[in-house]
């Protein structure tokens, strides 16, 4: 959970980050591919100073981030499958088309109605911003979804959240 330590009006940016960890998940055509992203994963989890990994196993890890079958299916287990886990829910999309994991945005809880924004630079910089006023103590909460998912019913947006996420969203 993030807390803000002082005010902050819509537009200021309460802080700045670069990824502790990036991978891509795209084939040589450019197309997703899950197998190809776990491997990716582990491989840019298993090539970080042992701080960043443990700082990493520290984040939200809900059992349910993958599917099912996914431990028979591609034979991930014990610490390979947390680490997937882990990963799996607490990456942000990057600019170019991979993911990674920043270590203090990722604390941001989703609210339905939130209070500010994470925007990515060029260099795949985070900034969170607030996107309404915040005041010293409020939690800073992001939106998970994006902005036609905001759109959606509360059922179906609970559900997407608990699908991806694995979390029952109480907004």
């Amino acid at each position: 959970t993030l807390r803000a330590l002082r005010a902050y009006a819509p537009g200021e940016v309460l802080f700045r980050e670069m990824p502790t960890m990036v991978y891509d998940g795209r084939d040589s055509e450019g197309f997703y591919d899950d197998s190809l992203a776990c491997e990716r994963m582990l491989c840019a989890w298993r090539e970080l100073p042992s701080d960043d990994r443990a700082a990493v196993l520290e984040l939200y890890c809900p059992e349910t981030a993958l599917p099912d079958d996914f431990e028979q299916e591609l034979g991930y287990k014990g610490e390979d499958l947390r680490v997937l886990r882990t990963v799996r829910v607490n990456s942000i999309g990057l600019n170019n088309g991979g993911g990674g994991v920043f270590l203090f945005a990722s604390r941001s809880n989703h609210s339905c109605r939130p209070n500010a924004q994470h925007c990515l630079s060029g260099e795949g910089q985070l900034a969170c911003v607030a996107a309404a006023p915040i005041r010293e103590g409020d939690e800073v909460c992001i939106s998970y979804l994006t902005a036609g998912a905001l759109l959606m019913t509360a059922n179906k947006r609970r559900r997407l959240l608990l699908d991806t996420w694995g979390f029952h969203c109480s907004c």
